[in-house]
C-alpha cells in the first residue's frame, strides 16, 4: 500500500519558501514534494486499518531521492 506525498500531513508543505510541488519522471504519483529549506521534518500519514490483513506484521518506509549538492542530513 503506497501513500503519495499529497496524502501526508507535512509541516509547512503549503509554504513555498519551504516546499515546492512538481512532477518527477521517476515517481508513480503525479506530484512529488520538493524540500527547499526547513529546520525540522515532520510528516504524518494515516491509512484505514480495515485495508490491512489481520495477524500480519507491516513495515513503513519513507521513500525519497536526494538532489546533487544536498546537505544537512548527517
Amino acid at each position: 500500500f503506497m501513500v503519495s506525498a499529497r496524502e501526508l500531513a507535512i509541516s509547512w508543505s503549503d509554504t513555498p519558501h519551504y516546499w515546492s510541488w512538481s512532477s518527477h519522471p521517476d515517481s508513480r504519483f503525479s506530484e512529488v514534494a520538493n524540500l527547499r529549506f526547513v529546520c525540522w521534518l515532520d510528516m504524518r500519514g494515516k491509512i484505514e486499518t480495515r485495508l490491512l490483513s489481520k495477524r500480519t506484521n507491516y513495515v513503513a518506509y519513507l521513500v525519497f531521492k536526494l538532489k546533487s549538492g544536498y546537505y544537512g542530513l548527517e
